[in-house]
């Protein structure tokens, strides 16, 4: 009796579907969107966190915080920013240090670099006016096509 050497066609067709369905599934769940959708929400969250904290400053000041450097407050190493400075001037730890933050929201890809250049990661507050009664915070999101921000 000779016996021949190789893969029966039922055994090829298995793996070749197997490996068809795993190709889909990797395809349609694709990761690097999910991770990105993943880090876009922790960012949304975190600006909800920053505006619950500017506005509970706001009801206790009647004015909400300044871009000047807060008294007793270095600078936070966040990935804060504001409009012309290289960080958020203190801002963050201020806020943390008179119990309006836990925790000081942090990018969650924070590169080292502030949110205040097309490509850094951070957050920017900008105030809109200067009698300090309108801000405006900023994140940039990873997924271009979600629009929607806090």
């Amino acid at each position: 009796m000779r016996y021949q050497k190789g893969f029966t066609l039922i055994e090829l067709l298995v793996v070749i579907s197997i490996i068809s369905i795993l190709t889909v599934v990797f395809l349609i769940s694709n990761p690097f969107l999910m991770l990105q959708k993943g880090r876009d929400t922790q960012r949304k969250s975190d600006l909800g966190q920053i505006q619950k904290a500017l506005e509970s400053y706001y009801n206790d000041n009647n004015k909400y915080p300044d871009f000047g450097n807060p008294p007793n407050a270095p600078p936070s190493v966040t990935g804060w920013a504001i409009p012309g400075h290289a960080s958020d001037r203190g801002l963050g730890t201020y806020l943390q240090n008179n119990n309006y933050f836990k925790s000081i929201p942090k990018d969650p890809k924070f590169d080292g670099s502030n949110c205040n250049s097309t490509t850094s990661t951070g957050y920017l507050y900008f105030m809109n006016n200067s009698d300090r009664q309108r801000y405006t915070i900023f994140t940039r999101l990873e997924n271009t096509n979600d629009l929607a921000a806090t």
